[in-house]
């Protein structure tokens, strides 16, 4: 039996929380770049050639693409060392998406902290209920 107070568990779930994060986060900025792209290409249509209509249509694609690959299976069954490596690549991570969003329009990145704020308390809320209601399971199956 584990603890939540388990300073291992914290780590996983942490870094749990952080790989569901990082994949939201690319997903929001592949969808964020698709989106810039079409809007540009929206204004200088009738100034491109067909061949650059492609490649800028190409690059869209490829972001889309991104998005609509299938959500990555991830396994948490690691040894300790490499649970602590993860855990400290954590912040790491966050400054790499950070950074990639930096460079986007104003239109999302100044709201961006607090999407990132929101979408944590929703995922700490939903585990909280989550582990609320497997204690109320494993109470009632202890008294039945």
């Amino acid at each position: 039996m584990f603890s939540i107070k388990d300073p291992k568990v914290q780590m996983l779930l942490a870094v749990m929380r952080s790989d569901r994060a990082y994949e939201y986060d690319m997903d929001l900025y592949n969808f964020d770049q698709a989106y810039l792209k079409m809007k540009s290409l929206k204004y200088i249509f009738s100034k491109t050639t067909k061949d650059q209509r492609i490649l800028r249509c190409k690059r869209i694609h490829k972001h889309l693409q991104e998005i609509l690959k299938p959500t990555a299976k991830f396994d948490y069954a690691m040894t300790d060392e490499e649970l602590l490596k993860r855990y400290k690549s954590i912040k790491t991570r966050d400054a790499e998406v950070d950074k990639l969003f930096e460079y986007q329009e104003p239109y999302l990145h100044p709201w961006r902290p607090v999407f990132r704020a929101c979408k944590r308390a929703k995922t700490a809320l939903i585990e909280r209920c989550e582990s609320v209601i497997k204690k109320i399971g494993k109470k009632n199956k202890e008294e039945k």
